[in-house]
């Protein structure tokens, strides 16, 4: 198996297209909480002698915020549906990539890609996490040396 760059970084990408989603998730979450707040107490009676008053409390949506409501709520389960999609891409091409990791020879460029490619890392922060005074065009090297050469 044979992978390029821009494959191997498809997991950072979908990695930050899951952190959009759920920040519009939450956004629409919020917006349903405002909409869907309205309360009243209404007063009513038995049907039959003796007729006692009673006072109950009502919640709902009010209707000329029902369709935006709906709206909200029909988003709401498309942003859901598009984050589990991409949490199974995300499984996908991190058993592809791990696999891919896992056959490389060299433990330094296995920990480079991993950390680079899986755990998400900047190129700084990968070369001070191997050490040894790598820097990061180093590492940088290491990783696309090792792709390209596949």
């Amino acid at each position: 198996m044979i992978l390029t760059p821009k494959e191997m970084k498809q997991l950072r990408y979908l990695n930050g297209e899951i952190k959009m989603l759920e920040r519009q998730k939450r956004s629409l979450e919020n917006m349903l909480c405002n909409l869907s707040a309205t309360k009243d107490i209404v007063q009513g009676s038995d049907a039959f002698f003796p007729f006692v008053l009673h006072n109950r409390k009502v919640e709902g949506i009010a209707i000329k915020q029902r369709s935006e409501w709906l709206k909200c709520k029909a988003d709401l389960e498309r942003v859901n549906n598009r984050i589990s999609e991409s949490c199974q891409k995300i499984i996908k091409e991190y058993n592809r990539l791990s696999l891919y990791i896992e056959n490389c020879n060299d433990s330094l460029t296995r920990q480079i890609l991993s950390l680079y490619y899986i755990e998400g890392y900047t190129w700084d922060q990968v070369a001070a996490r191997v050490g040894g005074g790598n820097t990061e065009d180093t590492v940088k090297k290491i990783a696309y040396r090792y792709l390209l050469k596949q």
